[in-house]
């Protein structure tokens, strides 16, 4: 599946490059940006690309989430195993500390659930997260993300999950 360019008022999302390999290092390399995440700080250039090439070859898409003014990556979000056989896939999304609590994120993961379940027919989306990452749950749960007690934990994770059905319903009652 081809994955375009994504705009939304203040950013613009493209599939992640080998030539993003510096601006991902510099992001990776906060310990803070990482901290919930499952790398440790990408403190070379080497290990940035493996992450870029990673998300290269995983099923599903990995895109830069680049800001307008100045122009500049300044976190990615996407969906990787993504399983077409249950139309089900994760997704995952990461920025810039100096971003934080500017509701970016929530600008790019709109974008992404929108393509998701319109452009890949997905079923449903989920989100394997930390439990002290409240940041990343806060952001789920205002999308409409539901905590699952019901699913395997893995490695004390918690599942968060949308269904298409509840996206559907979230969005036409939005637009009322």
């Amino acid at each position: 599946m081809e994955f375009p360019r994504l705009e939304t008022e203040r950013l613009y999302l493209r599939e992640l490059a080998l030539d993003d390999a510096l601006d991902v290092q510099e992001q990776f390399s906060d310990p803070l940006v990482t901290e919930h995440m499952d790398i440790e700080p990408c403190n070379d250039l080497k290990s940035a690309r493996e992450i870029v090439s990673f998300h290269l070859h995983d099923t599903g898409v990995r895109w830069g989430v680049f800001s307008r003014r100045p122009e500049r990556l300044i976190g990615t979000c996407g969906f990787h195993c993504w399983d077409t056989a249950t139309a089900r896939a994760e997704i995952g999304f990461d920025l810039r500390r100096e971003h934080w609590g500017q509701g970016l994120m929530k600008e790019a993961v709109i974008a992404a659930l929108r393509f998701g379940f319109s452009r890949m027919s997905l079923a449903s989306m989920y989100a394997d997260v930390e439990p002290l990452n409240a940041r990343s749950i806060g952001l789920l749960l205002r999308l409409g993300f539901e905590h699952q007690t019901h699913m395997p934990h893995s490695e004390g994770l918690l599942v968060y999950e949308l269904s298409a059905v509840r996206y559907r319903l979230q969005n036409s009652s939005a637009t009322q």
